[in-house]
């Protein structure tokens, strides 16, 4: 959120107007293994080099029909994109491939994907055949060198779950080849806040902008969406009742509760990360804003700040024990790190200026934060080292760039920005590199990443 002091908040309001495909649930697409999987095959950790991998495209089995051609044109995009963007390989050009057709194992000629031109360490194909709304997805990963199996998989779903089905193709792809670094974004989902006339509702979507689903249509303020550890609940800030409060809402059910209503300031409400205690901000007895707990159901609050002024925005270490948050303090908004418990408050970024919205990275490395520096009116997106304190800059467009979040792995980060006009939601790789805008009308700010899906 700017900084704009504590007479007033600054709500941005937006209203969303994007290509609806049909929500998908994981449990509705049908997985068969084409056959056990191979013991002993060993997918080795990410050599120094980054690994080479040939998305060749997936064909139609069988005499091709347009419903077959249509899922195969959205599966094969969508699989490319997904892998492209988990920043994990390097996709040779298909311009390089043989001109062949592979369907299923036996059609591949491995040693021609290790040529020079490609030199692919892993291979990914498969085939499709769509018969009215039945689709079913053959799909396979192999070791170039080699040629054995690494997982060949059946899916069966219907046509409008074609992009749900390659995002869980290229999540296996992703987890089978880092080493363990990231278990694949592609079915992680993004909460944002968005207008809908005065209004200002909560809405989530996929991570790369499809399957919009509004989750609030109350006509009042929702504000500062957070997800719960699980996935299944999104915490927020609501003026439904008048004052701000914090509601969580159960995204299955769309089942809402009030957590806490007291008091006349409830704001940026933040999940601890065994999801049993939520820090927020909220108006002390002194008057000043501070950051306060209470457990999962709005239980036993307390405050963990106690400096005139406000204190705002906390973010949970990965390990619950500690919490970054912005204090003013120091007469101008600045990011703090201080225990769970309100112990051993330090000051992380020494310089001038402004710096707000800081999220703490999953695997505890970084905080990403919004500066506003000295006699400039935009905001950038910069990353805090922890361990080193060093600080790396990773947007620099001259406009708001603000309320970055971490994806799951921390290998990427959402954020707002109105660079292109009105402010929208965009995604990147953590070094600011492949970056794609995934909202594209109305007014749309404050995404939260989800963490990975429920398996």
């Amino acid at each position: 959120m700017k900084w704009v002091g504590w007479g007033a908040i600054v709500l941005l309001l937006i209203l969303p107007a994007w290509r609806q495909w049909n929500a998908v649930q994981a449990s509705e697409i049908t997985v068969e293994w084409i056959r056990p999987q191979q013991q002993g095959i060993v997918i080795r950790p990410l050599p120094e080099a980054i690994t080479s991998l040939a998305i060749v495209k997936h064909v139609p089995k069988g005499e091709p029909n347009p419903e077959t051609e249509t899922a195969l044109k959205v599966f094969n995009d969508v699989l490319w994109a997904d892998l492209k963007f988990s920043a994990l390989f390097r996709l040779p050009s298909p311009s390089f491939f043989p001109l062949q057709t592979i369907r299923q194992p036996e059609d591949a000629k491995f040693e021609d994907f290790a040529r020079p031109e490609i030199n692919a360490e892993f291979i990914t194909f498969g085939n499709l055949l769509a018969s009215g709304n039945d689709v079913v997805l053959e799909s396979w990963l192999y070791d170039v060198k080699t040629r054995q199996e690494i997982s060949g998989q059946r899916f069966r779903f219907k046509l409008p779950q074609t992009r749900q089905a390659a995002h869980r193709i290229a999540d296996a792809v992703v987890e089978k080849l880092s080493a363990g670094q990231s278990r694949g974004v592609a079915r992680t989902r993004i909460a944002f806040e968005t207008k809908r006339g005065r209004a200002k509702e909560i809405a989530i979507m996929d991570y790369d902008g499809f399957n919009v689903q509004l989750l609030t249509g109350n006509g009042s303020l929702n504000l500062s969406p957070a997800w719960s550890p699980d996935g299944r609940r999104i915490v927020f800030s609501s003026f439904l009742s008048g004052l701000p409060g914090i509601d969580s809402l159960e995204i299955a059910t769309g089942a809402r509760a009030a957590i806490y209503a007291q008091g006349s300031f409830n704001h940026m409400p933040a999940y601890a990360p065994d999801g049993n205690l939520i820090a927020f901000s909220s108006r002390s007895e002194r008057g000043d804003i501070d950051v306060f707990v209470v457990d999962k159901n709005g239980r036993g609050r307390h405050n963990i700040t106690h400096s005139p002024g406000a204190d705002f925005s906390p973010t949970w270490g990965p390990t619950g024990r500690q919490m970054a948050f912005v204090s003013d303090r120091a007469g101008s908004p600045q990011i703090y790190i201080m225990d769970a418990d309100g112990s051993n408050v330090r000051r992380v970024v020494s310089e001038e200026g402004q710096a707000v919205s800081p999220n703490w990275s999953p695997d505890g490395r970084f905080i990403v934060y919004a500066w506003r520096p000295p006699g400039r009116y935009s905001y950038d997106l910069f990353l805090f080292n922890i361990a080193t304190s060093q600080i790396f800059q990773i947007t620099s467009m001259g406009s708001f760039n603000e309320n970055p979040n971490w994806s799951p792995d921390s290998r990427h980060i959402t954020f707002e920005s109105n660079r292109t006009g009105e402010a929208q939601i965009f995604i990147m790789n953590v070094d600011g590199a492949n970056l794609r805008q995934i909202t594209q009308s109305g007014v749309n700010s404050n995404p939260a990443w989800s963490g990975y899906p429920l398996q």
